[in-house]
């Protein structure tokens, strides 16, 4: 019999009423769905019992592939899931494909989708992975690729500045730029890495006269990060070559009581970039204050050679903080020929009554500065090379 009030066609076993199953077939959302588009090494993570309506639980539908190519890393649901899983390839692409919903019963239908995969990242430098994120770090210049459009995050540092010569000045640290979630097109960027500054090795003669470091660039938005301000020359055949420099940031100014130039003059930082070199503010002594650095000042020369000013951490290369940009030290004056006061957390070289030390390659460090001038065969403090970091999500 027909029951009015369920909408069912019943038989009868002898005993009871039992109504007749005619199990429609799940009924599919029609036209084709675009799921939306996602980039390439993401999760897959599309639900397609959102587009089949059946008499039975979504979870019991089983899905095959009618028609098409699934997008590349995709799997279809196994029994008791609705979700497409897997991780797409990265490989820029658009896929059309057909998918069979079938029910307990035998009962099925299609359903057409179409979905697009982005390329995520690009190529060059020295490639890193850790947690969710790919870095290419470039310690020399080159050219980074985009594969595809996407949103990346810069770290630029310049070269450091060299440290001045006979009771002089530390270095300044390399210019540092973070620019984070920069619209990037595919394509080619290019990268060029500054060296670092000469450091001054015989100030007396005039000879191997320090320098700045080099400017770092990045092609897409312009971008330069400057280089760091040589240090103050204590001791030199010029008295207009004798302050410190300006740049990403300054060198660190000096003392020294011959000839009437005292003090000798610290470099300006660049805003955004790096800070201001360390002053000489003790009449009584010979020496040097320290360079600048990324993050901070360098220190006065009061009576000991300044440290460097502090550098910046960052952990855009492996996710754990690394210092760059740090200033060189000051120097110092006497027989002591131990290089002893320290440079900026960040590569930046030590000073020392004779010697210095280099800031560290890659860092933008600062040389250190030397404290005594009568001979080109001590240890320079030149300054060290910048670097460049680009980092994306995968």
């Amino acid at each position: 019999y027909y029951n009015t009030t369920t909408d069912k066609l019943y038989l009868s076993n002898g005993t009871a009423w039992l109504p007749l199953d005619t199990n429609a077939p799940p009924v599919p959302t029609g036209g084709t769905v675009t799921i939306p588009a996602q980039s390439g090494l993401s999760t897959f993570s599309y639900n397609l019992g959102l587009n089949f309506t059946d008499e039975l639980p979504d979870a019991e539908l089983a899905y095959t592939l009618e028609s098409g190519t699934l997008p590349a890393g995709a799997v279809l649901p196994t029994s008791g899931n609705t979700a497409l899983t897997g991780t797409a390839t990265n490989t820029g692409a658009t896929y059309n494909f057909v998918i069979r919903a079938t029910d307990a019963k035998a009962a099925f239908s299609t359903q057409a989708y179409t979905q697009t995969i982005i390329v995520v990242g690009g190529t060059g430098g020295t490639v890193t992975t850790y947690g969710s994120y790919k870095a290419h770090t470039f310690t020399s210049s080159g050219t980074f690729t985009m594969l595809g459009a996407g949103a990346i995050d810069v770290l630029m540092v310049a070269g450091g500045g060299g440290g001045g010569g006979s009771t002089a000045g530390g270095g300044g640290a390399g210019g540092v730029i973070n620019a984070t979630s920069i619209s990037a097109p595919a394509g080619n960027i290019s990268i060029v890495i500054g060296a670092g500054g000469l450091g001054d090795h015989n100030a007396q003669t005039g000879n191997a006269i320090n320098t700045s470091g080099g400017n770092t660039t990045f092609s897409l938005g312009s971008l330069t990060s400057i280089g760091g301000g040589y240090g103050a020359r204590g001791f030199t055949t010029s008295a207009g070559t004798r302050n410190a420099s300006a740049g990403g940031s300054g060198g660190g100014g000096g003392q020294y009581s011959g000839n009437n130039y005292n003090p000798t003059l610290p470099g300006a930082g660049t805003s955004g970039q790096g800070h201001a070199g360390g002053s000489a503010t003790n009449t009584n002594n010979y020496g040097g204050a320290g360079g600048g650095g990324a993050g901070g000042a360098g220190g006065n020369f009061t009576g000991a050679g300044g440290v460097g000013g502090v550098g910046l951490s960052n952990n855009y290369r492996t996710g754990s903080g690394e210092f760059r940009g740090g200033g060189g030290g000051g120097s110092t004056h006497g027989s002591n020929t131990t290089s002893n006061i320290p440079g900026g957390n960040g590569g930046g070289g030590a000073g020392g009554p004779i010697n210095a030390t280099a800031g560290a390659v890659n860092t933008g460090g600062g040389g250190g500065g030397k404290g005594q001038h009568q001979s080109a065969s001590t240890q320079q403090g030149a300054g060290g090379s910048g670097i460049v970091i680009i980092r994306y999500a995968v």
